[in-house]
């Protein structure tokens, strides 16, 4: 077995906060989750490029294949953690939803006060009460606050560590943790009921969440109003996810070598770095447990079935709101991995040896007890609703046809081809829920079947590079006409790159920066900066050209 790390490793773990993600032509895998891609470095996509489609048992593979997709499937993994999770989801559309929040407002600050940037020294400066009318005043806060909120919920979910490391309690502009999480929960039901579901026959109408939350915020329920304590997690959806995505590579390793690569290879080649192990620590130590023997070990399948329960809340979305109290609890991930499991701990410690076979039996028990424990709603009764949408409601039967066709209408277009593929992952944990927790375990070794492969193809990664160039590509996605995937891709990043450059209208000081380029190589920069500019103008009727600054 000759281990190669360069196949094995992902980006290096000095390469900052998750967000200010760098092209990463010379680095090893890395999903990124602003850019929507998945990136492989050049010898990778070599590799696999000569492997045989589909999911083999090892005898069918070299090892350097068999490590070089398990790179690919840890990056897969992050795909599916932003488009098949509910905390995923949210954070995938969080940035369609700042746009979206205050697509009028923009609108009307332009009447007012003229094309003129960033909103938000406007909404600092002393001068503003004399300069701008009442109104104008009023939808610049709007404005700002709605985007605001939405950033601080990106850093109080993905990395709790920075709250007091940026000193986000002392930002003028933030208000306490279940604000954040209210703005952004209400946002994105507002974006997707103006579109699925005007009269809220399935989704949450967030304006009658409004009297509960008043009442905690005036009973002073911890959390919920202004300069209340925050309680920060030992993890966030950062830890979780990359723990998640790596103990899933690892255990393909391990099934997919016949059990030969255990944790001391794992150590030799770098994987188990503070990053991808911090979760598992926490995990460990919340559990009263100790490092296990194996990668195949129950704790291992334990750990990772948790994982999915930590990244998939129901409260608010997609389920209806029943606790507003415990908001923050029931749908923060660093706050459910804590109190997940430490029930684990204190009352089901029989489940640390549960997970074997790595059955959807095991799955079952193992999120069905848990669930009921914290009067959560369980991952399947979560999936299962989400599947009945596309089911029952007609304008979410809609949607899947346009999913199946691969056109999508264009009003919003982003959030449409997300939920879509939202809807299409948790059909597949319906079916297979086991596959979807330990895809590790199922795609490598004994259990391997051809389902797995049809599933994979199902929920791959959408936008990808390629190894001999760091631009942007469709996937060739199974059953899709080409015409359509290219059709789907222009539109989806031209709403990305109008994204791009609304947050600099509202937050970045200077001139607008067209520094696009991980787009394409294919196009040079002035012709990109056009493009921009010209979505930017159809969307408002201003080129950002005419801003002032």
């Amino acid at each position: 077995m000759n281990l190669d790390q360069k196949l094995l490793t992902t980006f290096d773990e000095t390469s900052g906060v998750p967000g200010e993600l760098r092209s990463c032509i010379n680095a090893h895998g890395l999903y990124n989750t602003l850019q929507f891609v998945l990136r492989l470095s050049p010898r990778i996509h070599n590799i696999l490029s000569n492997t045989p489609a589909g999911i083999h048992s090892s005898s069918n593979l070299n090892f350097e294949q068999v490590q070089a997709f398990s790179t690919f499937l840890h990056e897969t993994i992050h795909w599916w953690q932003h488009i098949g999770s509910t905390s995923g989801l949210l954070l995938s559309l969080s940035h369609p939803v700042q746009s979206h929040a205050n697509i009028t407002h923009l609108r009307n600050f332009l009447k007012e006060v003229g094309p003129k940037k960033p909103i938000i020294g406007i909404a600092r400066s002393k001068k503003q009460d004399s300069l701008y009318s009442e109104e104008t005043l009023r939808e610049t806060n709007v404005i700002v606050n709605n985007f605001k909120d939405i950033s601080f919920y990106q850093i109080i979910a993905t990395r709790p560590d920075l709250i007091r490391q940026n000193r986000i309690a002392d930002d003028p502009f933030f208000e306490n943790i279940g604000h954040s999480y209210y703005i952004t929960y209400a946002n994105t039901l507002r974006m997707l009921t103006g579109q699925f579901d005007p009269n809220f026959k399935f989704l949450s109408d967030p304006r009658k969440w409004e009297p509960e939350f008043r009442k905690l915020r005036e009973n002073k329920q911890e959390g919920f109003y202004y300069g209340s304590p925050i309680a920060i997690p030992p993890v966030g959806l950062w830890e979780v996810f990359e723990g998640q995505a790596r103990f899933v590579q690892l255990q393909y390793l391990h099934f997919g070598s016949g059990g030969r690569f255990g944790w001391e290879d794992a150590r030799d080649m770098g994987m188990l770095g503070t990053m991808y192990s911090k979760a598992f620590e926490t995990f460990l130590n919340l559990t009263d447990s100790e490092w296990p023997a194996e990668i195949s070990s129950p704790l291992v399948g334990l750990f990772l079935a948790v994982c999915d329960m930590t990244i998939n809340p129901g409260e608010g979305f997609p389920l209806p709101l029943t606790s507003p109290s415990t908001f923050i609890t029931d749908n923060d991930p660093g706050m459910r991995f804590t109190f997940l499991f430490r029930m684990i701990a204190l009352k089901a410690p029989h489940l640390k040896i549960l997970v074997n076979e790595y059955s959807a039996d095991e799955y079952l028990e193992v999120t069905e007890q848990l669930s009921k424990r914290l009067l959560t709603p369980s991952p399947m009764a979560i999936a299962h609703s989400v599947v009945k949408w596309s089911e029952e409601q007609d304008a979410m039967i809609s949607l899947m046809k346009e999913e199946e066709a691969f056109q999508f209408s264009p009003m919003d277009m982003p959030a449409r081809l997300l939920l879509s593929r939202y809807i299409v992952f948790n059909c597949d944990k319906v079916r297979r829920p086991e596959f979807m927790c330990w895809p590790g375990a199922w795609m490598a070794g004994e259990r391997v079947e051809a389902s797995g492969k049809e599933i994979l193809d199902r929920n791959m990664a959408l936008f990808v590079d390629k190894e001999d160039d760091d631009g942007i590509f469709p996937a060739i996605v199974p059953g899709k006409k080409a015409d359509a995937i290219q059709n789907t891709f222009d539109q989806f990043y031209t709403w990305i790159v109008n994204y791009g450059l609304i947050s600099q209208w509202i937050s970045s000081d200077g001139p607008f920066r067209y520094n696009f380029e991980w787009l394409s190589t294919a196009h040079n920069p002035n012709e990109i900066e056009e493009w921009a500019k010209a979505g930017f103008e159809r969307t408002f009727g201003i080129s950002p050209d005419k801003f002032q600054s």
